[in-house]
């Protein structure tokens, strides 16, 4: 992974983990950031994660 996107997206998270800039800010319990390769060429986004997965801090995905 090039360094400089992970830096980018290191500063990215720690943005939204303490951003209020939205009513969700109000609502949530954590922020699920993500995870995955951050040099592919596809990024699928879904809606909000599951509350078994925002307690856990990860993310929705079909594959458990």
């Amino acid at each position: 992974m090039n360094e400089e996107r992970a830096r980018q997206l290191a500063e990215l998270a720690a943005e939204a983990a303490i951003c209020t800039r939205c009513p969700l800010a109000q609502g949530r319990t954590q922020v699920v950031f993500g995870v995955g390769d951050p040099d592919a060429d596809l990024m699928l986004v879904g809606e909000a994660p599951a509350t078994t997965r925002t307690s856990r801090g990860s993310p929705s995905w079909a594959g458990g």
